[in-house]
């Protein structure tokens, strides 16, 4: 997964986010995936997946909310912050 805190630079912020909001997702579908078939497989997945949405919340917690604050305003940005909050990591 390109992960936002990984030095990406010829790539702009928000395709960095889409393309993890897209690994997350298909991590997730691998996670149900796994449900029926392998539950060894699906846990390991789940650790890996808790992992990664730990990195990527972390990651847009200190670097974009600082640039939407400053750009859109800090309403946006703690809405922003709240809908993270509400993933519970």
């Amino acid at each position: 997964m390109q992960s936002l805190s990984s030095n990406a630079t010829d790539r702009p912020l928000d395709v960095l986010i889409k393309l993890d909001h897209e690994s997350l997702w298909n991590l997730y579908d691998r996670y149900l995936a796994a449900a029926t078939v392998n539950p060894q497989e699906q846990q390991a997945i789940a650790n890996e997946l808790v992992r990664e949405i730990s990195v990527h919340s972390h990651a847009e917690e200190t670097t974009v909310y600082g640039v939407i604050e400053a750009e859109e305003g800090s309403a946006v940005a703690e809405g922003l912050r709240n809908d993270h909050q509400r993933v519970g990591i």
